[in-house]
C-alpha cells in the first residue's frame, strides 16, 4: 500500500459497514491514480479495527486492504470474489510444489512431465484421503499433516515379523497406538 493511497483511504468519508468472513469490516470504492498513471483507477478497499498494539502505518487504528479492479460490482462482492482465489486452491499448489516435487520437474520434455504430474496428483489425492479418514482415529494424524511428517510416522516405521505361537506376527517398535488401523470399520 503506497502512501498516497493510504491517505486517500484515511480521508474517505463514505465507509459502509459489512461482514467479511464473520468479521465486522467497513468497505468503500474510490477512484485514485496509481502507479504514476494519470487516469484514475477503481480501488475497492476494506478496513477493520486493529486490536492490540498498532503498527506505525496504522495511525488511525485501522488495518487497510485494497484491490485495484475494473469490476463495477458492489465492493463487498468484489472483495469476496478476489479473496476466494487464495483460500480455495492455492494451498494445494503449495503442497504439490514442496511435497510432491512440482517446483522442479524432473524431465526435459512436456510429455514426461505431464505423466509425472498425473502420477503425483494421484499420490496427493490418496495421501489427502488417508489424512482425512484417519485423522479422527489416530491422534497423531492431523488434517494439516505434511508429506514429510507422514513418511516419518508410516513409511519409516520400524517393524519386524516374528514367530509367536506358530504364527507370524508383525511387531512394530513404537509407543504410538496403530491398532485403529488394523480394526475393521
Amino acid at each position: 500500500m503506497n502512501t498516497g493511497l493510504r491517505i486517500a483511504l484515511e480521508d474517505e468519508p463514505q465507509w459502509e459497514p459489512a461482514m467479511l468472513n464473520h468479521q465486522k469490516v467497513e468497505v468503500c470504492a474510490i477512484e485514485h491514480e496509481v502507479f504514476g498513471q494519470k487516469k484514475p483507477r477503481r480501488i475497492v478497499a476494506y478496513r477493520k479495527k486493529t486490536k492490540g498494539q498498532l503498527r506505525i502505518e496504522q495511525r488511525d487504528g485501522y488495518s487497510y486492504h485494497a484491490i485495484l479492479t475494473s469490476d463495477t460490482a458492489h465492493p463487498i462482492e468484489v472483495i469476496k470474489f478476489y479473496n476466494q482465489r487464495g483460500c480455495e486452491g492455492e494451498h494445494h499448489f503449495k503442497e504439490l510444489d514442496y511435497d510432491f516435487g512440482w517446483s522442479k520437474l524432473p524431465f526435459d520434455n512436456i510429455e514426461m512431465n505431464t505423466i509425472y504430474m498425473y502420477a503425483t496428483i494421484v499420490g496427493y489425492l490418496l495421501f489427502n484421503t488417508f489424512k482425512y479418514k484417519y485423522s479422527t482415529k489416530l491422534d497423531f494424524v492431523k488434517t494439516e499433516m505434511r508429506l514429510k511428517n507422514f513418511i516419518l510416522h508410516f513409511v519409516t516405521l520400524t517393524a519386524k515379523w516374528i514367530k509367536k505361537s506358530r504364527q507370524r506376527v508383525l511387531q512394530i517398535f513404537t509407543s504410538k497406538d496403530y491398532s485403529p488401523l488394523w480394526a475393521s470399520p
